[in-house]
């Protein structure tokens, strides 16, 4: 091609997307400064101008109107199996039609895309096969598929793909009102794409936010690889996007990864600040200008509109530049350096630091001095709410001192900010090599901010000294140390008994203590403060539906479900439209709903609000979205849907490890769960494996008697009824109890399932220590009477407590009172839980143990019988029905045995043996009791 022909097709696309005044202002510069290109130029756009109205910006255009076009010859005609039904979008190379199969075979719809007639040349022609060629290599999940492909009767290749329908990603984000983390997380999910394209030698060469459209469920999905290379082309691109491609392509330089990155770097300005990295620079020509230097985001996001600021979920620029600034203005800026070898190396690079960035991590894109590694670090911690207390204080504290700046109450301001330094202060003097290297010293940490806090020399005034003692609270809350916690909590009120912001922290704090008749005092005079407030604005809505939460959280520890539940619809109704903090706060009270709905066997409903949960928060906060699948894990595993629950356990985990790494307490809760997802599949053993990691990272984090130790040694006991530890699995369960005992107090529901944990061990193993038969039976059945008291008081669904309960009597041969707890269960199941439900298959299993009893074999070998055909393939057959299943073969060879037909009881506790292989271990009491009894026998 002539080199004429070349400098004018790669200016054609970039004047083609920009508006119609500075198309008119560019053209003019090129009338003066190139004279030979602009006749091309114009006859080239006078040819577009016939089939694309050019006097509108790109998505208008995309949209088609043909009222302003020569009609399509295209339309309604056959391409391969394709009836092409309508334009979908116009580019400088190509058209995209809808079109639908119209062979019979099947339907579908797809995204049909044909080179444009008016401008088709040899250099486009094979543009446009290269792009068709550079489709069918990839296969990823962000990149739309190409399906067919084929040539027409003019000769011009066309091509299918899957139909996106989406919105361009900075589009998508606006319309919701993304925070700016949101933004960054939806641009890693792009980067995935463009990661996976270059690892196969691929360029794309054309990323802006119109080829990066966001599906109705939320994933950005990559277009348009018209201009895509590989990195052994040698020839230049045929057409530019203006603004998102790098200066070097200008200047006919070779492809490299550089230049997909400095496009995303622009996508990330634009997610960020609503505008380009510089003023769009001059069309590309041989005697191009030095480009502009880039300007950091954060400049950008405080010198604009206050809408721009609103769309992302702040109310004025200045929140907008400070939540982008520091270590996200650094990622910008180097993704779009001037010389390419300064911007990031691959994609990967790229997006471990935007991950650095969400996580509070120090970036890789410039050296932070150590205060502001320390930041970092307080602000990372926070976002667990673990051992991170003095985290939350500093965040507290930050948080304050903006209040105060707007209020400009200048001696708070530096009060606040002294107790600021004072905990970054505190933080470094410790031995935190590297800063997170040495493990903490929580307690260590805490005493010394407390006693420097306390120093009559330290600057303070009642708001800055009740913001570190409510800090300090909740962070010994977090390690275990209540007394400390309620005696700093009872100061920082003292001293504010009229800051809602505080009350509202205490009131949680003394909810979590189990405290619940303090904590809706606390809420009930915040919500008196706020109340009392003149101006009623988005903030102050929030503040109220957080307190009038906690004031739920309280009737519901002290039992009193249906004013809880009133007061959450209140809170969730409180809350102000729009933004993405009420998003987040719309979704943990979603999450609360959800796991009260749980507790109350209300499943469908949880499942919903849990969904829902995850749906709103997870493009906002990924961490907001992983609690709510916590709960839902047990929801779905509640419904016998195992592998469902297995399955988001083990994306739950794989989120906690990426987020937080491996020994975090974040990440161990995960693995509680994954660990019940496991019990739910009947894979005691690895469950077990799973506990013991999480309760190793849970000593040497929060402690030994935290709440979280209590629920991993639950778990922990209930496998290990498949290893024959009978002392460790009732030790365990003990622990549990106590833990919880004094954590939550005797009512909580999780004291009751721990309650109702030792009473299963108990009776489970004293069927095999028959001189502890009598005592663990007995402790057994008075933990069991005292948990059905309470539920029933509390009027809490309990279809498997009464079940265990049930169970309990019929081993412990209280006949008469199984046969009535057995029947109240199975009205419990069937009521909240359905008629296929797998607890059922318990229920069955006791009824045959009390026909044994009851010497009424025929009628039990009828009951064990169904339960073994009813159990299907053991591969995908729950626990629980593998469990019965096993004990109903069990309970036929001892029928067949004490009828004097051995040949026959052994079949059955061969079956038994193979079967109880899968879910416990060699050493499993029960398994190992059915081996003895078949060796006896023979």
């Amino acid at each position: 091609m002539h080199d004429l022909q070349a400098r004018s097709l790669a200016l054609f696309d970039s004047l083609v997307a920009l508006p119609a005044s500075q198309r008119t202002e560019a053209l003019a510069r090129l009338r003066t400064e190139q004279p030979d290109l602009f006749p091309l130029l114009d006859a080239l756009l006078e040819a577009d101008a016939r089939s694309s109205p050019l006097d509108r910006p790109a998505p208008s255009a995309l949209a088609g109107d043909a009222a302003d076009a020569e009609p399509d010859r295209r339309l309604h005609r056959q391409l391969g199996p394709w009836k092409i039904e309508r334009v979908l979008g116009e580019g400088g190379m190509g058209t995209v039609y809808e079109a639908k199969r119209s062979d019979g075979q099947y339907e579908h719809t797809v995204a049909l895309k044909c080179l444009r007639m008016a401008v088709a040349s040899p250099a486009l022609v094979e543009a446009f096969r290269t792009e068709r060629n550079t489709l069918a290599r990839l296969d990823h999940p962000g990149i739309a598929a190409l399906l067919d492909g084929g040539v027409d009767a003019d000769g011009h290749p066309w091509f299918a793909m899957q139909k996106v329908d989406g919105q361009p990603i900075d589009q998508w984000c606006d319309a919701r009102r993304l925070s700016p983390r949101a933004r960054v997380q939806l641009l890693l999910q792009a980067c995935e794409a463009v990661a996976y394209a270059h690892r196969l030698g691929v360029l794309h060469q054309d990323i802006k936010p119109s080829n990066l459209l966001v599906d109705a469920e939320g994933r950005p999905r990559l277009l348009d690889f018209g201009l895509a290379r590989t990195l052994q082309t040698e020839r230049r691109p045929i057409a530019i996007s203006h603004g998102y491609t790098a200066p070097e392509a200008l200047r006919e330089a070779r492809p490299a990864r550089t230049l997909d990155i400095y496009a995303l770097g622009v996508v990330l300005y634009r997610l960020l600040c609503g505008a380009g990295p510089a003023p769009l620079h001059a069309l590309g020509t041989p005697s191009l200008p030095t480009p502009a230097a880039p300007r950091n985001p954060s400049a950008l996001a405080a010198s604009a509109d206050a809408a721009v600021a609103q769309a992302r979920g702040l109310r004025h620029p200045r929140a907008l530049a400070a939540a982008i600034g520091n270590d996200m203005d650094r990622i910008a800026l180097r993704c779009v350096a001037i010389l390419p070898e300064q911007r990031y190396a691959s994609v990967e690079a790229l997006q471990a630091d935007l991950q650095r960035w969400l996580a509070h991590r120090p970036v890789t894109a410039a050296p932070a001095s150590r205060a502001h590694r320390i930041r970092l670090f307080l602000r990372r911690n926070a976002l667990a709410a673990t051992l991170g207390g003095i985290a939350a204080a500093a965040l507290l504290i930050g948080g304050a001192v903006a209040t105060l700046q707007l209020q400009r109450a200048r001696q708070e301001v530096r009060s606040v900010a002294a107790l600021d330094r004072l905990f970054e202060r505190t933080l470094g003097s410790t031995a935190l090599s590297g800063l997170g290297d040495t493990p903490l010293t929580p307690q260590r940490l805490l005493a010394d901010t407390e006693r420097r806090l306390r120093d009559p020399a330290f600057p303070h005034t009642a708001t800055s000294r009740a913001l570190g003692l409510a800090a300090l609270a909740r962070s010994y809350n977090v390690i275990g140390n209540d007394a400390h916690a309620a005696s700093l909590a009872a100061e920082a009120i003292a001293l504010r008994p009229d800051d809602a912001r505080i009350a509202a922290i205490l009131s949680s704090l003394q909810n979590q203590q189990a405290d619940y008749p303090r904590a809706e005092r606390t809420a009930l005079r915040g919500l008196q403060q706020v109340d009392a407030t003149a101006e009623q604005d988005a903030e102050r809505r929030r503040l109220r539906a957080s307190l009038l939460a906690e004031r739920a959280r309280a009737r519901w520890g002290q039992a009193d479900r249906d004013q809880a539940n009133a007061l959450l619809e209140r809170a969730l109704a409180q809350l102000p439209a729009g933004g993405a903090d009420t998003t987040l706060t719309h979704a943990e009270l979603l999450t609360l709903r959800g796991y009260w709905r749980t507790q109350e066997c209300r499943l469908a409903a949880a499942e919903q609000d849990l969904r829902q949960a995850i749906g709103m928060s997870q493009p906002l906060d990924p961490a907001v979205a992983d609690d709510a699948r916590r709960y839902l894990v047990r929801t779905l595993g509640l419904q016998d849907r195992a592998s469902e629950a297995h399955a988001l356990a083990t994306a739950l985990l794989a989120s906690r490890r990426r987020m937080y790494g491996e020994d975090h307490p974040q990440t161990a809760r995960a693995l509680v769960t994954y660990a019940e997802s496991l019990i739910y599949q009947s894979d005691l053993k690895q469950a077990l494996a799973y506990t013991d990691q999480a309760r190793a990272i849970f000593h040497a984090s929060v402690g030994d008697d935290h709440p979280d130790m209590a629920e991993a040694l639950r778990f922990s006991s209930y496998a290990r009824t498949g290893t024959g530890d009978v002392a460790g699995a009732i030790d365990q369960a003990r622990e549990a109890l106590r833990i919880h005992l004094r954590a939550n107090g005797p009512h909580h529901e999780l004291t009751l399932k721990s309650k109702n944990n030792l009473a299963a061990e108990l009776i489970y193993f004293g069927q095999f220590a028959p001189e502890k038969r009598k005592d663990y039976n007995d402790e057994a059945l008075a933990l069991f009477r005292d948990v059905v008291a309470e539920g029933t008081r509390q009027r809490l669904p309990m279809p498997g407590i009464r079940l265990s309960y049930a169970f309990g009597l019929v081993v412990s041969e209280h006949p008469h009172e199984a046969e009535q707890q057995l029947l109240l269960a199975n009205q419990e199941i069937v009521a909240h839980l359905g008629r296929q439900h797998s607890y059922l298959s318990q229920t069955q299993y006791s009824l045959g143990l009390l026909y044994v009893q009851l010497n009424r074999d025929d009628d039990a070998k009828r009951v064990f019988q169904a339960l073994v055909d009813g159990m299907g393939d053991p591969a995908k057959a729950s626990y629980m029905r593998t469990m019965n299943a096993f004990g109903a073969l069990d309970g036929l060879g001892d029928i067949e045995q004490r009828n004097g037909r051995p040949g026959q009881a052994q079949a059955y506790w061969r079956r038994a043996v193979a079967l109880g292989s899968r879910i416990y271990g060699p050493q499993g009491s029960t398994l190992l009791e059915v081996k003895r009894k078949l060796a006896a026998a023979r």
